[in-house]
């Protein structure tokens, strides 16, 4: 196994997620406004886990994808969701569309987490002593 997979499979969950976040930009408003943020600030680790993985790049992604994992859980089962709020809807069309907000939103959440975990687990490897092979 190359050396670099690793390091490039936790750039294309992060992609993964910014592609995502993209589907949030037809929503408009506040929520177009905090997906472009988002992927501005993931792009820089996602391209530098590509081409030349470093530890920082890991740090930062596994953070900013835990963050991003608990807003998007917290957007989906908090008591008035944001999604409720932002499509000011009454009755039973505020839950048909908090539904499908809700999914998307854990949808995005789980995104984020599989990319905070495979970013930590890049760490650990990265950390872990090389070992050379034993001659026999």
């Amino acid at each position: 196994m190359s050396a670099r997979l690793p390091a490039r499979c936790v750039a294309l969950a992060a992609v993964a997620g910014m592609a995502a976040h993209l589907s949030m930009v037809a929503d408009g408003a506040w929520m177009a406004v905090a997906a472009v943020v988002m992927i501005a600030a993931c792009a820089p680790c996602a391209w530098g886990m590509w081409r030349r993985p470093t530890a920082h790049s890991a740090r930062m992604l596994t953070v900013m994808s835990l963050v991003m994992a608990l807003v998007h859980v917290g957007m989906a089962l908090g008591p008035v969701t944001l999604m409720d709020h932002a499509h000011h809807a009454t009755g039973p069309a505020i839950t048909a569309a908090s539904a499908g907000h809700s999914a998307m939103a854990l949808g995005i959440a789980a995104a984020d987490f599989a990319v905070a975990w495979l970013a930590a687990l890049w760490l650990g490897r990265a950390r872990r002593p090389r070992t050379a092979p034993a001659m026999a």
